[in-house]
């Protein structure tokens, strides 16, 4: 069986870097979110009251990225296997899926997610989480999700405090959002921790994440374009730059026109579904004279239920 750390390595190398943001950003539309913020955390958290000595290593600077819609419980079982997820049984998903997830260990060894009633943290490398469940109650080696309204807060006050009043997120009651936090593989952090990564061996500075962050500006509209319900992106590195765009900026922008066109033909399968299939055509043509863009068109086909030819068993 294939090593889960050798999995993850794998799927690193199918993903460029800059990829996760629009990884994330797919999933938070294909969640049901009309805004995604990715921000870049500055700070340094306390280390003492954290959940192992290993982890204190990971208190350091990090990628933040919210989205205003609520984690299923598909979505959590999803995260939970690597290289499995419910895009292989919801062909509608664009990218809800554990791969898709993988991509955040370009940036970090133990990723977290909290949304809803739950907090979950991951460690692959079984080196930095408990080995079993601690006195606070919260995950066992190789990461699990608990329900954070009743843990011992003060207990892992440290450990909690990046979420803590982070997109109105209190850690006291419902958090009617999701939170994903990537602590960086810094220089820092990989010279703190105790043993090194096997996941990846690149370090990342947060100068580094700010370039890769304002090198995504176009694709982020690009990707406000075609994701159906995403209405807003944000990127915030406070120290350096704020962005921000909506569908509608982006529409004007690009001076939209859209049409429909029909295919000639209509396919169905007996009596279970009729669906009649149409293309979309977009053009885009930035308005600005200082611009050097050339008009983009694009050609969309969407399919619903089974290929013609591959009926269900």
């Amino acid at each position: 069986q294939e090593d889960i750390v050798d999995r993850i390595r794998n799927v690193l190398n199918d993903y460029d870097p800059s990829s996760i943001f629009t990884e994330f950003l797919q999933n938070a539309a294909d969640a049901g979110a009309t805004k995604c913020v990715f921000m870049l955390d500055y700070k340094s958290y306390g280390t003492e009251k954290v959940l192992s000595e290993e982890m204190a290593a990971w208190q350091g600077p990090a990628l933040v990225i919210y989205n205003n819609a609520e984690f299923s419980q598909d979505d959590f079982r999803a995260l939970s296997q690597t290289g499995v997820g419910n895009k292989r049984e919801d062909a509608s998903k664009i990218g809800r899926h554990g791969l898709g997830f993988n991509s955040a260990y370009h940036f970090g060894d133990v990723p977290s997610v909290c949304s809803g009633s739950y907090i979950g943290f991951f460690d692959p490398l079984l080196t930095n989480l408990p080995k079993i469940r601690t006195a606070a109650g919260l995950v066992a080696q190789g990461g699990q999700r608990c329900d954070f309204m009743k843990l011992k807060h003060d207990a892992l006050s440290d450990q909690l405090a990046p979420y803590q009043d982070a997109f109105g997120c209190d850690m006291k009651s419902r958090f009617k959002g999701t939170i994903f936090r990537i602590p960086l593989r810094t220089l820092d952090s990989q010279r703190k921790a105790k043993s090194a990564s096997r996941i990846c061996e690149t370090a990342w500075d947060i100068k580094k994440m700010e370039d890769l962050l304002k090198s995504w500006f176009e694709d982020a509209k690009l990707s406000l374009l075609f994701l159906e319900g995403m209405m807003e992106v944000q990127i915030l590195a406070s120290q350096a730059f704020t962005w921000s765009a909506t569908k509608k900026s982006v529409s004007k922008e690009f001076g939209m026109e859209r049409s429909l066109i029909p295919q000639e033909d209509s396919w169905a399968l007996t009596d279970i579904i009729r669906i009649e299939v149409k293309s979309a055509k977009v053009k885009a043509e930035k308005d600005s004279a200082s611009s050097s863009r050339p008009s983009q068109d694009w050609l969309l086909r969407v399919e619903e239920g089974f290929p013609l030819h591959s009926p269900p068993d």
